[in-house]
């Protein structure tokens, strides 16, 4: 990682930021480009892809970062956004919540980069407790990051005399969502450059 953060120094200078309250809300424009211009633009899931999906993430990033609850995290090759971060700060809880990265610089790991920078920031925050990747298990980023994993499911929890139907209902619709999700992942796999 450190020999390939020396190698994009021959794009400029490498610097790292985390912005946060009002910063937070301009950080997180850029990022919107950054994501736009990548493949997610591309397949027409980049937030910007959507004006009510856009519009939606703006509010709640400006409502969040008024009481410091967002923190985007970016990595700068001179004057190119390589890499952002946008993280949730909570009750010193961090998760990380969305990624994006330049893909001209993809041989330099831009998002690995940015998540071992948010890694040291997240363990230097004061009352720090924990943090989340938000990530699904087996990432291929992410794992070989954060080696530490706590499982976590749905517990499902009823009375009354429909109690049966109701959990047996939705332990189908968490199946059934849980099977639409991988394939998703499946597709958007294939779609990718």
């Amino acid at each position: 990682m450190r020999r390939l953060l020396r190698r994009l120094e021959d794009h400029g200078r490498v610097t790292f930021d985390s912005l946060v309250a009002g910063q937070a809300i301009a950080g997180f424009e850029a990022f919107l480009t950054l994501e736009e211009a990548g493949w997610k633009g591309r397949i027409g899931t980049a937030l910007n892809s959507r004006p009510q999906t856009a519009a939606f993430a703006r509010s709640a990033i400006r409502a969040k970062a008024e009481n410091g609850g967002v923190r985007i995290d970016q990595l700068w090759a001179g004057d190119t956004l390589v890499a952002a971060l946008v993280l949730f700060v909570e009750q010193g809880q961090v998760y990380s919540w969305k990624i994006a990265f330049d893909e001209r610089f993809a041989k330099y790991s831009p998002g690995a980069q940015i998540a071992v920078y948010a890694a040291r920031q997240n363990l230097g925050l004061e009352g720090f407790q924990g943090a989340d990747s938000l990530a699904v298990s087996g990432h291929q980023m992410i794992e070989p990051l954060w080696r530490g994993r706590v499982e976590t499911g749905t517990l499902l929890i009823g009375s009354g005399p429909l109690t049966r139907l109701r959990q047996t209902a939705l332990g189908a619709d968490l199946a059934v969502n849980h099977k639409l999700r991988k394939i998703g992942r499946s597709l958007r796999k294939k779609l990718q450059p």
